[in-house]
């Protein structure tokens, strides 16, 4: 497969550099960082598939793993050989590890949120509320972070936080999730239709791995 590919592409990457001398790369060559992140990317497309055929099971499977490899890849600045012993790991983790990934805030990027938020919607699915909320918090706190408590990706998770936590009998933490992202989409709106001109929140606008600008309408769909 290609994923395999593109592991087994860092590996000989790394099994060339261990084996002495310098290595110097061509110039059209990919770095060690540019063939990690295809490895993650790989990853992630197959999760997204896998969530798309509805198959939540597997596809939680491959969101955990992708975010195993983006933070590990990361935040962990592994050496050659404790990578190339990583990617090994990884084939055979159960998706309960993926609560061993700890949240840093002072060191995360929007895709961590993405990839969180989507393996919570996939937990969600497959009968795991308690680790799916843990991943929600988990992307929410991100997604604060980066981009302020009043971006629309905070009333997305807020969204899926509420339907989780109503199915589950919370319906007191449901509806603060749902009136917190009420009024981030209206807000939202309000600036987008020009009834107010300052952003929400104030500061430069944030754009999310993924995310596309929602338009007027999709706010108003929001609202309703």
């Amino acid at each position: 497969s290609a994923l395999e590919l593109a592991k087994a592409d860092v590996e000989n990457l790394i099994d060339e550099e261990e084996k002495g001398g310098i290595y110097i790369p061509s110039i059209h060559e990919p770095s060690p960082a540019e063939r990690k992140n295809a490895v993650v990317d790989l990853q992630l497309k197959i999760a997204d598939c896998l969530s798309y055929k509805e198959d939540y099971d597997l596809a939680a499977e491959a969101y955990e793993k992708a975010l195993h490899l983006h933070v590990g890849f990361r935040r962990w600045n592994r050496s050659r050989k404790s990578t190339k012993k990583y990617l090994n790991q990884l084939s055979g983790l159960p998706v309960s590890t993926s609560t061993n990934v700890e949240v840093d805030i002072s060191n995360t990027t929007s895709l961590e949120a993405a990839l969180r938020n989507s393996l919570a919607d996939c937990l969600a699915h497959i009968g795991q509320p308690e680790l799916s909320l843990k991943h929600y918090e988990a992307s929410l706190a991100i997604k604060r972070r980066i981009g302020g408590d009043h971006h629309n990706e905070v009333a997305h998770t807020l969204m899926s936080m509420g339907a989780l936590l109503g199915s589950s009998g919370d319906t007191s933490g449901a509806l603060n999730c749902f009136k917190e992202a009420l009024y981030i989409y209206r807000t939202n709106l309000e600036q987008e239709s020009g009834v107010h001109r300052e952003k929400a929140g104030g500061g430069e606008e944030v754009t999310f791995y993924g995310e596309e600008h929602e338009s007027v309408n999709q706010l108003q769909g929001y609202v309703q």
